[in-house]
């Protein structure tokens, strides 16, 4: 087995057939077996029910296996929790094997999140139908910039598509690391297009546009977390992440054929000069 999966797993399993349960003050962080943004997992273990991990404060998440048991996911190794972690300190998303959910431990019950369209083709994703958001706490975690919520609902507005730029994810732009470059807000995505700092933006639920730029310039006023470039969306809601892209290439224009060379112009021929008619002296006898 790869060192990224629990020695009991089993990696690429169909879709499971038995129903996962939602357990009160738990959130769905994606679909798929519980890892880390490196796919590392914690200390884990197993259960019959979930609600040991409900029960147990080391117990930070569960998913259920395709055998109908629960895999548990702890701090540190305590309780049903016997097995070793292979580097995880958290549990941020679900991960293949099946498309059984992956349950957080939070301190406020949360909603499901709409499972995504696949990140190819680019395609937008269908409207969601408007739903009132859950009130939100409101401190936030550390990973994300200071005026972005976690776990918000779809967001109704529409988001405007720019020339030059295309989809690389459903949800706020991150890295492949889940980190952000320097960012801000806008009233209108142009901004970014008409400013080469600015390499990408999404639509928040409020109706503004989050830019993201190579640096902390113009519109860009606050720092980011480590990120040098965006590859991906990630979670908040499903708008697209839009990437800009490079501008479209002029063709030069074409130039004549170097072969076969070109003749020079013909030239006359030239008449050479009529030669004096004196003989030399004649020879003596």
């Amino acid at each position: 087995l790869p060192p990224s999966l629990p020695p009991s797993t089993s990696p690429s399993l169909p879709p499971s057939t038995p129903s996962s349960t939602q357990l009160e003050n738990f959130y769905v962080v994606g679909y798929g077996v519980c890892r880390d943004g490196s796919n590392r997992y914690t200390a884990w273990g197993w259960v019959d029910e979930p609600s040991w991990c409900a029960e147990n404060d080391v117990c930070i998440a569960y998913w259920l296996h395709n055998d109908g048991r629960y895999q548990v996911f702890c701090r540190e190794q305590s309780g049903a929790c016997t097995q070793p972690g292979n580097g995880a300190t958290d549990i941020t998303k679900g991960h293949d094997q099946n498309s059984n959910p992956c349950f957080r431990k939070s301190a406020l019950p949360q909603q499901f999140p709409p499972k995504l369209p696949p990140l190819w083709p680019p395609s937008l994703p269908p409207k969601v139908p408007p739903s009132i958001p859950p009130k939100l706490p409101t401190t936030l975690p550390p990973s994300l910039p200071p005026s972005t919520s976690p776990s918000l609902p779809p967001s109704t507005p529409s988001s405007t598509q720019l020339e030059n730029f295309y989809v690389v994810g459903y949800g706020v732009c991150r890295d492949g690391s889940n980190r952000y470059t320097a960012w801000g807000w806008v009233d209108e995505p142009s901004w970014c297009a008409e400013n080469d700092v600015c390499i990408a933006y999404w639509l928040h639920n409020d109706g503004r546009y989050q830019v993201f730029c190579r640096e902390q310039s113009g519109a860009c006023t606050q720092p980011g977390n480590g990120a040098t470039d965006i590859t991906k969306g990630h979670d908040q809601n499903s708008n697209p992440c839009f990437r800009k892209s490079a501008l479209p290439q002029q063709f030069p224009p074409k130039l004549p054929p170097l072969w076969p060379p070109s003749l020079p112009p013909k030239v006359p021929p030239s008449i050479p000069p009529k030669l004096p008619t004196t003989l030399p002296p004649s020879l003596p006898p």
